[in-house]
């Protein structure tokens, strides 16, 4: 089983990560990604009664308490980005795994792997892309209601698809303007996975040939296995 998930080739969604990269520039805060400012400590209060020192002492213990989590997440998201940018260029790349006592199993490297928060997941896509094929463009259209949750997921799978074909316009605008346009992504549970899976079914749905397109997301299934 290790050397089955071991063998997964991996590789960077370059669009994303460059969507990623400008949100990130210009300051975060948005999409899950933390803000890259800290909060202003309050100034002490002209009027020093005792009251307002010690209400005043408890803002600047919330300011720091803050700043200092902010700091350890974006401190984070560095990594996170550092690694996606020094691997972006490759071709692909391997996942070695552990199992742990519960018999789980999980890649060893901690930074940027495909277990992770909405961030790794949305940046990370298989290296050797498949065609989607009749069943695998249904799958799809599924997979990105689930991203977009929000009561969605848990509609009939007719209905998911419904949703999809009635916000086609906004996962095209998603697709095409991800910065400037209406930014429809940002409203998923799920945004960066939302918007690289908005990014391959417009691909597939403008294809001549939708079902012969190629498809590098992982896409979540669920099956019911009856005795």
């Amino acid at each position: 089983a290790l050397d089955t998930l071991g063998n997964t080739k991996w590789r960077v969604n370059g669009r994303v990560l460059g969507v990623v990269e400008y949100l990130w520039a210009a300051g975060g805060n948005i999409a899950g990604l933390i803000d890259r400012k800290d909060v202003p400590i309050p100034e002490r209060p002209r009027l020093e009664g005792l009251k307002q020192i010690q209400e005043w002492k408890w803002s600047v213990k919330k300011a720091e308490k803050i700043n200092l989590e902010r700091h350890s997440l974006r401190c984070d998201t560095e990594l996170k980005l550092s690694v996606a940018q020094k691997m972006k260029e490759e071709e692909g790349f391997y996942y070695p795994h552990n199992i742990d006592f519960r018999g789980r199993a999980y890649p060893m490297h901690s930074h940027l792997n495909h277990l992770s928060c909405d961030l790794c997941r949305g940046l990370l896509e298989f290296a050797e892309g498949r065609p989607l094929g009749k069943s695998g463009l249904h799958w799809l259209k599924i997979h990105l209601a689930n991203l977009y949750a929000g009561g969605i997921e848990k509609l009939s799978y007719d209905e998911r698809l419904a949703f999809v074909e009635n916000h086609l316009h906004d996962i095209f605008d998603s697709a095409d303007h991800p910065i400037n346009g209406n930014r429809w992504w940002l409203g998923a549970e799920d945004p960066f996975q939302c918007l690289a899976a908005c990014i391959n079914l417009s691909e597939a749905l403008r294809s001549s040939s939708p079902n012969s397109v190629l498809s590098h997301l992982p896409i979540h299934q669920v099956f019911h296995w009856k005795p």
